[in-house]
C-alpha cells in the first residue's frame, strides 16, 4: 500500500545527477534527503522503508509542502501524489518519476546555478564530471517503468535535452502515463517531440516565468522577453488539443513588488479556451523572499494588503541582514554588465 500522507513517499522517484557525476534519488524535488543510486539493495531497501514510515504533515523533512498548504499558495505535490499514486501500488513501484539527469540550459537565472545549468557552469568556469555510463542506462536498470504513471522531466532546459526521447519510446502502455515538462520558453518542441506525444494519456507544458520586459530578462539571463513571449503565444495557438498547460511564477525578493505586473500580463495573453494553471511559489536560496526587510513588507503590505498571496509568502517580518543577498547582486551584476537597480527601481532603497 502506498503511504497514506504522501504517495510519493512510497512511490516517488526523483532523479538528478550530481556533481561527482553520481546519481541520486528523492522522493521529490523539495525532499531533503536523498540516495546514491549505487548503494546496495539492502541500502535502497532501508530507505524506502524509512520513507514510508514518515507522517508528511508531522515531519519538518516535508514543511515546504505543509508551509505551500497552510499559505494556500498551491496545490502541493502531496495532493498530487494521490492523482499518479494508483491505490494498489507496492512499496518502491516507481509510479511518479522526475528526471533532472541532463543540466544542458542556454539560461543562466538568477535563481539557479552551475548545478542545474551549463550557461552558469560556462560563466563561472565550473564543470561538472561527465558520467561513464549513460544516466538515463542506469536509471532504466534500477526502475521498471511498467509500473510508471507519470513522468516529469526538468533541466536545465528541457528542449535542449534527449533525456525524454530515451525514455518515452520504451513505455509500453502511454496511454496509461502522463509527461510534464518544465521549459523556460525559449525552445518550441519540435514535430517529432508533438508526434510522440500524441501517444500519451496526458501531455503537460508547465512555462517557467518569473516577470517580463526587462524584469524577465534581468532573472532569466540571457534569455530574452521578445522571443519567448512569442514561443508561449505560439504555443498557446499551435500546438494540438492533447497538450496542456501550466505557468510556474517562481518569486524572488526582487520580483514580489512586481507580481500584479506578471498577473496582468497573464490575463491578457491566456487563451479561454485553454486554461493554464498559474502556480505561484517562492524560491529557495539566496533570493528567497520569505524573509524580508521591514521597508519592504510595509511597501508590499501597502499596495497587495494583508490577504493577498505576495504577503501570505512572507513568513517573518524583520529588519535581517541583507549583506549576502547585496553581495550576490553586486558579483552577479560585474559580472553582466547589469544594474538590479534600475532593472528593480521601486524596491531598490528598500533592500540595503
Amino acid at each position: 500500500m502506498p503511504n497514506s500522507t504522501c504517495r510519493l513517499l512510497s512511490n516517488g522517484y526523483k532523479f538528478n545527477i550530481d556533481w561527482d557525476s553520481s546519481i541520486s534519488y528523492r522522493p521529490c524535488c523539495y525532499f531533503p534527503k536523498s540516495q546514491k543510486l549505487d548503494a546496495t539493495a539492502a541500502q535502497h531497501q532501508k530507505f524506502r522503508q524509512q520513507l514510508d514510515a514518515i507522517n508528511s504533515y508531522e515531519s519538518d523533512t516535508c514543511s515546504d509542502c505543509n508551509f505551500q498548504e497552510n499559505s494556500k499558495l498551491k496545490k502541493t505535490f502531496r495532493n498530487l501524489s494521490f492523482d499518479v499514486v494508483p491505490d494498489d501500488a507496492e512499496l518502491g513501484d516507481a509510479s511518479y518519476l522526475e528526471i533532472q539527469t541532463d543540466n544542458t540550459c542556454n539560461g543562466g537565472c538568477i535563481i539557479c546555478g552551475p548545478w542545474h545549468s551549463s550557461y552558469w557552469q560556462s560563466e563561472l568556469k565550473q564543470f561538472s564530471t561527465k558520467p561513464a555510463q549513460d544516466p538515463i542506462d542506469r536509471i532504466l536498470s534500477f526502475i521498471d517503468i511498467k509500473k510508471t504513471r507519470k513522468i516529469l522531466f526538468l533541466g536545465g532546459e528541457p528542449f535542449l535535452s534527449d533525456t525524454d526521447t530515451k525514455i518515452l519510446p520504451l513505455i509500453t502502455q502511454p496511454e496509461l502515463v502522463g509527461i510534464q515538462y518544465t521549459t523556460n520558453g525559449s525552445i518550441y518542441p519540435s514535430q517529432f517531440h508533438i508526434d510522440l506525444w500524441s501517444k500519451f494519456q496526458s501531455v503537460v507544458i508547465t512555462f517557467s516565468l518569473d516577470g517580463i520586459g526587462d524584469r524577465f530578462d534581468y532573472i532569466r539571463y540571457p534569455l530574452k522577453w521578445s522571443q519567448v513571449e512569442k514561443n508561449v503565444i505560439r504555443m498557446l495557438n499551435e500546438l494540438p488539443g492533447n497538450v496542456q498547460f501550466k505557468l510556474n511564477h517562481t518569486i524572488n525578493i526582487l520580483s514580489l513588488y512586481y507580481y500584479d505586473e506578471f498577473k496582468d500580463w497573464y490575463d491578457r495573453v491566456m487563451l479561454p479556451e485553454k486554461p493554464v494553471n498559474f502556480l505561484f511559489n517562492p524560491c529557495s536560496g539566496t533570493l528567497c523572499p520569505t524573509q524580508v526587510p521591514d521597508k519592504l513588507f510595509n511597501r508590499l503590505l501597502d499596495k497587495y494588503g494583508e490577504d493577498s498571496k505576495v504577503i501570505r509568502t512572507i513568513t517573518n517580518n524583520n529588519s535581517n541582514d541583507q549583506t549576502h543577498l547585496l553581495t550576490y547582486l553586486s558579483e552577479l551584476d560585474t559580472r553582466r554588465g547589469l544594474d538590479w537597480r534600475q532593472v528593480f527601481p521601486e524596491i531598490s532603497n528598500c533592500i540595503v
